[in-house]
């Protein structure tokens, strides 16, 4: 006999905390952490704790993205 939990994966959370977003980019929590109070990376509050939405993480690296091919070096001809 199968359970479902067994059978069926756990879904993704809508909200992270600031060391898992950290985790997910590979950087340091510092830089989540400055990236949030300057508004680049906007969070939320529940209860007392600071997180961090997976849609708000994943528009802030499109968005990184971005910006990255706008002002990628490109050799004289």
């Amino acid at each position: 006999m199968v359970l479902e939990s067994e059978s069926t994966p756990a879904p993704e959370p809508l909200l992270i905390t600031m060391e898992e977003a950290a985790r997910r980019l590979c950087v340091g929590r510092t830089l989540i952490y400055q990236q949030v109070r300057r508004g680049t990376l906007p969070s939320v509050r529940v209860g007392r704790c600071r997180r961090i939405a997976l849609v708000d993480l994943e528009r802030y690296v499109a968005h990184l993205r971005e910006h990255a091919n706008q002002h990628t070096f490109r050799y004289p001809r």
